[in-house]
């Protein structure tokens, strides 16, 4: 994708409205329910965030199911909440293979005129995040975070308090909405009492939220670029660019944290290009057998 793409993205949201929102399927809580207790975690896996390059970490998983590496905690920002949360339901690689190999922005980003219209007057971007929530209930067998079959933390930010705030119950898809709602093009989640966005403005790679659990093995899975070769033309390109290279710059910082860091050769895909999916997945599979030795002799190095 272009270095300017974020920005047609945005221009193109902007101009164009969807007819009708789809209903949501949940109620939202006034408080978080009770989590579940986190315990005994040989072996989490960090997802972190990058919008249509999470594909990259299904690839992963497909290399840690098959050599049947156990993992007893998803920890996962972003899009990597989105892949994460629905491993965790369905701890099947070939179901969720199925189901995201194909996915399309469009088929998440629900616009709306009337938010791109009240931009600069109210907390509310183009996108309301409803197509998203809507993909997760359809498609998931289990509802709520306690429930799900491995231990999952989605990673939001809160926005009023500027630190982490992390989803340990409660419905999955506003959980998940919240760790991905980018600002500026989402809106903020309103929940708890709390104004939430993205979890990669503070946890792109969210191993620190991982270490609270206190596992034995923590293996990163970071999908972000850092744009190289791509020369700004425009204050435009040069804005996004420096976003790119903070981003870049924080998540490798961040993963640096985990015992085992998978960093899949993504250079040449956005956030938002969604056309090279299998090549994309391929490359998450390569990244993660060649960390696959070091996987295992931690592992033998743990007793596990």
């Amino acid at each position: 994708m272009k270095i300017k793409s974020f920005f047609l993205i945005s221009v193109i949201i902007m101009m164009t409205s969807c007819a009708s929102q789809p209903k949501i399927l949940y109620n939202i809580p006034e408080t978080p329910p009770p989590a579940r207790k986190i315990e005994n975690v040989n072996v989490a896996l960090v997802l972190g965030g990058g919008g249509s390059r999470g594909i990259a970490h299904l690839g992963v998983i497909k290399v840690l199911e098959e050599h049947k590496i156990p993992i007893d905690l998803i920890v996962g920002t972003s899009a990597g909440s989105v892949v994460g949360a629905m491993y965790a339901d369905y701890v099947d690689h070939d179901l969720l293979y199925q189901q995201l190999i194909n996915l399309r922005k469009w088929d998440l980003l629900d616009i709306s005129l009337g938010n791109s219209l009240t931009f600069f007057t109210d907390i509310k971007g183009p996108v309301g995040g409803c197509y998203l929530e809507q993909f997760l209930v359809t498609n998931m067998t289990t509802h709520n975070i306690e429930d799900l079959k491995i231990p999952f933390v989605a990673v939001a930010t809160d926005i009023e308090k500027e630190r982490a705030y992390l989803f340990e119950s409660g419905p999955i898809a506003l959980g998940v909405h919240a760790s991905s709602a980018i600002p500026p093009i989402f809106s903020p989640v309103r929940a708890y009492g709390k104004i939430l966005v993205d979890g990669g403005i503070i946890e792109a790679v969210p191993v620190r939220v991982a270490k609270k659990y206190n596992p034995k093995i923590i293996i990163a899975v970071d999908i972000s670029t850092n744009g190289v070769g791509l020369s700004p033309v425009s204050m435009a390109d040069v804005v996004s660019k420096s976003m790119t290279i903070s981003y870049y710059t924080m998540s490798r910082m961040q993963s640096a944290g985990a015992d085992v860091v998978i960093h899949p050769n993504l250079h040449e895909y956005g956030t938002f290009d969604d056309h090279a999916n299998q090549v994309m997945y391929e490359r998450g599979k390569n990244a993660a057998l060649k960390k696959l030795p070091d996987i295992l002799r931690r592992l033998r190095a743990n007793g596990l």
